[in-house]
């Protein structure tokens, strides 16, 4: 029996190895592992656990072996692989999947960067309202409104027609002068308050309203042409590195079918006679080495992928698609954590 050291070992060494370890007689091996064996669960009471375990299809290759912690507890390691052939097969035919549905969707987005509209702002929208306003004012200077100044105002503020004040008699040619007036400003009828705060003190010869106004404009120009070179270099930045992820992805898809899933069952046995299932692992190797997957199994698969492991082992469950498919995730998962992801919200699409 091999003494390990639990709170270092348990977790990553009993699925890579640890070298911290003693031996001791087979009759003891054999007795807690044939414990184990002997259990019978409700899943199927017509078969020991050891029946089922070392006759699995979804996992092959089983291994049996006995381990103490730092306090001399007894325990009962099972390891198995999961199957290559169809199980292997099926796997990485969802997990090449995983991979063609990034590629393609990140593909997608690489136009949608390209050809976004600029967003609107209030600073773009000032740009629009006050350009409008000048144009008016260009407009309106080719004209006669002498009648009309110090005799009109505007009664409501969020329309645009001005009115003659109370108490002034108008000529027809300043009911003309008006009624003209009144035409040319409706193009400002979602802006209504710029006739008060522009044209009428414009109309009454405030000085250096247009000059104010242009100034104004060219401003707001300035600022938002830097607002626009700054969006189109976000823009370029999102498209450089979705073209990134999309050759990462390219480049490891062509590797992702080299990986071994090793399943890792632990039993205490304090009690001999009830011994308990403390750990389900899951051990991934590939070329990068061997790592810890347990995690990553979780993730796509929940908390099940270890509280209901043995059952699974029962009902072969991991031939299953919906199972079949989380460890495909699992792996993509793996495969492309290091991968820079564009971050999708920050950019215009």
């Amino acid at each position: 029996m091999k003494t390990i050291f639990y709170t270092v070992c348990i977790s990553r060494a009993l699925l890579l190895g640890c070298d911290d370890a003693t031996s001791t007689t087979a009759k003891t091996v054999s007795q807690d592992i044939l414990r184990v064996q002997g259990l019978i669960y409700d899943y199927d009471r017509s078969v020991t656990l050891g029946g089922v375990l070392n006759h699995r299809k979804d996992c092959v290759s089983p291994t049996w072996e006995t381990l103490t912690d730092e306090q001399e507890r007894p325990l009962v390691v099972y390891k198995c692989q999961l199957a290559k052939g169809a199980l292997q097969n099926a796997i990485n035919h969802d997990l090449n999947n995983w991979y063609q549905t990034a590629i393609d969707g990140m593909t997608k987005f690489i136009p949608r960067f390209a050809n976004a509209e600029t967003p609107k702002t209030d600073s773009t929208l000032e740009e629009q309202r006050l350009t409008q306003v000048l144009q008016l004012i260009t407009t309106l200077s080719r004209h006669d409104w002498s009648l009309l100044r110090g005799n009109v105002d505007q009664p409501y503020a969020m329309t645009t027609p001005i009115a003659f004040n109370a108490g002034y008699t108008p000529s027809e040619e300043a009911e003309r002068q008006l009624k003209a007036w009144n035409t040319l400003t409706e193009t400002l009828n979602d802006h209504a308050p710029d006739v008060s705060l522009y044209l009428l003190p414009w109309l009454n010869q405030t000085e250096n309203v247009e000059a104010m106004l242009r100034k104004k404009v060219s401003e707001l120009q300035q600022h938002n042409a830097n607002a626009l070179t700054q969006f189109r270099h976000q823009q370029n930045e999102a498209i450089q590195i979705t073209e990134q992820y999309i050759t990462d992805l390219k480049r490891a898809q062509q590797n992702a079918h080299d990986w071994s899933i090793t399943q890792v069952f632990i039993w205490s046995l304090v009690n001999p006679e009830k011994p308990v299932l403390t750990h389900v692992l899951y051990n991934l190797e590939d070329k990068q080495g061997q790592e810890d997957f347990t995690p990553m199994m979780e993730k796509t698969l929940s908390r099940l992928a270890r509280t209901d492991a043995v059952a699974w082992a029962y009902q072969g469950k991991l031939e299953t698609p919906q199972i079949i498919n989380g460890i495909a995730k699992a792996l993509f998962y793996y495969q492309t954590q290091s991968f820079q992801k564009p971050d999708i919200a920050r950019y215009q699409y």
